[in-house]
């Protein structure tokens, strides 16, 4: 359903932590993430494995710290469409007599810049994926010609906005809303079972970092 789990040293994807802007999206339940974050969004991401800081929870195994991008005093942004289609590559793999056609597209962009210089500033980003293909129903023999094929479409998108507050000039805030939708047709495993899947995450963050003499301090709440 498009979500990405991460394993540190073959180690089992559940027990890592993943975090976007200080809070955890990590699902423990399938070892992979509850939400998804645009990839023009990604200031920067660390990866830690061992000699952890104390703001990084409890893992055996492994923690992944991401930073979203924040607007700044200048206006700047990007965007990007990419575009494939089995009629422009290698044919994927087909039992004889069904086709498996392939297409996806991904686009999308970001926008960034002030709306008090020096004081509060914006950012926006948006991106979308749509992919479609054919997906195989293979029926053994005797009742081989019984096999098929159906519609296996896959839609996402993912859209976030961020406000950044600079109070002083060691006080900053910032508050984050962020909406990640999937959709999708797959089957249950053996074939025989087509289903219809539906994810849709809203998260709201908002943090506050400050010093404090030689000591820094950072608060954040968040609500998926």
């Amino acid at each position: 359903s498009g979500y990405s789990s991460i394993s540190f040293a073959g180690r089992f994807a559940r027990t890592a932590r993943i975090k976007v802007d200080g809070t955890d999206i990590s699902d423990e339940l399938f070892g992979s993430i509850t939400t998804n974050i645009p990839a023009s969004a990604i200031q920067e991401f660390q990866l830690s494995q061992s000699s952890m800081d104390l703001s990084t929870e409890l893992t055996t195994s492994g923690a992944i710290n991401v930073t979203t991008r924040s607007g700044t005093n200048s206006i700047h942004g990007e965007a990007f469409s990419f575009f494939r289609d089995s009629s422009l590559a290698a044919a994927l793999p087909a039992p004889p007599g069904l086709s498996e056609p392939f297409q996806r597209s991904q686009y999308g962009g970001r926008v960034g810049g002030p709306i008090l210089r020096n004081r509060l500033f914006y950012f926006l980003d948006a991106e979308r994926t749509l992919e479609h293909e054919q997906a195989p129903v293979l029926v053994a023999a005797p009742f081989d010609q019984f096999s098929g094929s159906f519609s296996s479409p896959f839609h996402e998108n993912n859209l976030m906005a961020k406000a950044d507050y600079q109070l002083t000039g060691s006080i900053r805030t910032f508050y984050r809303f962020s909406y990640f939708q999937n959709a999708f047709t797959a089957n249950g495993g053996t074939g025989f079972s087509v289903y219809a899947g539906k994810n849709t995450t809203r998260t709201h963050v908002t943090g506050l970092d400050f010093n404090t003499g030689s000591f820094s301090h950072s608060i954040r709440f968040g609500f998926l």
